[in-house]
């Protein structure tokens, strides 16, 4: 996990307890919210990818008829971390 991943994935965090992302949420949704630091759809992604590690977000994959999503849930024991 490099430095700025972590970074990356602090801001969401951080965004997700204030609760400025409605569940569930996807990394489109991240960016389209042009927050500073998370302009970048791949920064966005690893900072995602590291929340699904550490357990706080989980991943799930929606089959839309065209092109799969992927939404991100919050896990409800790491809202109290």
């Amino acid at each position: 996990l490099s430095l700025d991943n972590a970074d990356a994935a602090r801001a969401i965090w951080r965004k997700v307890m204030k609760g400025d992302l409605a569940e569930p949420f996807s990394a489109r949704d991240i960016r389209q919210k042009g927050w500073s630091g998370l302009g970048d759809q791949a920064r966005i992604e690893a900072g995602l990818d590291a929340l699904v590690l550490a357990n706080r977000l989980r991943s799930e994959r929606l089959d839309t008829g065209g092109r799969p999503s992927t939404v991100y849930r919050i896990n409800p024991k790491a809202r109290n971390r």
